[in-house]
């Protein structure tokens, strides 16, 4: 397991190098410390440089979560190459790169590392340098942050716990497409969609996963129809169906009549609209009707509703 923490850490390790000779204007604390240019186990080690102080914390910072990061995929990668050389003595697992870049793009987001931060760190030290011919300022930054199996070992089992609950959660979205009981409950799913591909990389294949979930959600407003449930003298009621489910909605619908000077009123009644309206400006002989418009998603569908006026 040393050897696998070692490997993780290695990779990350290296020092920015440049051609041009600096001055060392000002450090944090006296020269610079053996372990910013060493290799230490059970350690970290990260350096970075920036335009400021701030900069080259920030990509510290940066640099090391990707260094705990890579360290995560080479240990996943590890176990996962022992369990399948375990079952096949011929070592079939040949897809160690593509593995590797799986786990990389699941991990571009890091949210399992929401909880690293400079504080922790067991040493640091910056300088600023300033180079002779350009008289450029940069700053230098690294730190020596304790990492040893066991936090190596609770950031896998972090990740794994953090994929399965996107997973669930994902899969919970993908069987409910079609389970609706309301008109806002759409726009809402799709909300949580959203929410949970933002925890994904561009390239995660579950990022394009939730691309078509939200349009297959999109997609059922174009089942949603509008029905007439009754008329009477001077009301009409009307429901919003989708598959034959009368769906709940909050949404006035928006209600014109083929008349001038009518007066109209539209009403919320549980999961039906009642629309009351006046017959001043109608004519009997006319085909007089009410125009009820919704919006669905983003466009706005029209139902007429021919009404019988007897003068």
């Amino acid at each position: 397991m040393k050897k696998i923490l070692l490997i993780g850490l290695t990779l990350l390790m290296c020092l920015p190098l440049s051609a041009e000779r600096y001055k060392v204007k000002e450090t944090s604390h006296g020269k610079m410390p053996h372990w910013a240019k060493s290799v230490e186990e059970n350690y970290l080690i990260i350096t970075a440089t920036g335009h400021t102080l701030a900069d080259a914390q920030a990509t510290v910072l940066a640099k090391l979560k990707q260094a705990m990061c890579e360290s995560v995929a080479t240990n996943i990668i590890a176990e996962t190459e022992f369990k399948q050389s375990s079952v096949n003595e011929n070592g079939v697992f040949n897809k160690k790169d593509e593995y590797r870049n799986k786990i990389h793009t699941e991990t571009t987001k890091m949210s399992y590392l929401s909880n690293v931060t400079l504080a922790k760190v067991e040493d640091y030290y910056w300088e600023r340098r300033q180079y002779k011919k350009t008289k450029k300022i940069e700053y230098f930054y690294a730190i020596k942050y304790p990492f040893t199996i066991f936090e190596l070992k609770s950031l896998v089992i972090n990740y794994e716990k953090l994929q399965q609950k996107l997973n669930n959660r994902l899969e919970e979205l993908q069987n409910h497409t079609k389970a609706i009981e309301s008109l806002e409950e759409i726009s809402e799913k799709i909300n949580k969609v959203k929410e949970l591909q933002n925890e994904f990389a561009e390239k995660d294949n579950r990022y394009l996963q939730c691309d078509l979930l939200i349009n297959n959600y999109r997609r059922l407003y174009e089942y949603i129809t509008i029905k007439t449930k009754q008329v009477k003298p001077n009301q009409v009621t009307v429901v919003l169906e989708y598959e034959n489910t009368i769906l709940y909605s909050k949404q006035i619908p928006i209600v014109t009549a083929s008349w001038d000077a009518a007066k109209i009123n539209v009403e919320l009644q549980g999961y039906s609209v009642a629309i009351t309206y006046d017959t001043k400006g109608s004519y009997s002989n006319d085909d007089n009707y009410l125009n009820i418009r919704y919006k669905l998603g983003n466009k706005y569908v029209n139902k007429r509703c021919y009404l019988n006026i007897n003068k």
